[in-house]
């Protein structure tokens, strides 16, 4: 984790895809635990369906959202860029 926060210090972008994957690869367990759960109790299969959509809905908000972020500090990189400086991609 320092290593990760040491970009702060720095000033430079936060490089947190192997957190952020982490997060993706656990939601999508959950995911699939809940569907599982479904499928083994008819009476509890909607409230299950139900929070199986939910986490679901949310990675994909959560994936959206962090495309938009990208893209704006994309953006604010290249306006803040000197001339005659090259900045990464």
């Amino acid at each position: 984790m320092p290593a990760l926060f040491s970009s702060i210090e720095a000033g430079e972008h936060v490089d947190n895809r192997v957190m952020v994957l982490g997060y993706v690869v656990m939601r999508l367990a959950m995911v699939f635990q809940w569907l599982r759960a479904a499928r083994q109790s008819p009476q509890h299969r909607h409230a299950c369906l139900t929070y199986a959509k939910a986490i679901a809905d949310g990675l994909v908000a959560h994936h959206r959202d962090e495309g938009r972020e990208h893209e704006r500090e994309q953006a604010d990189r290249h306006r803040d860029a000197r001339p005659g400086q090259e900045h990464e991609h």
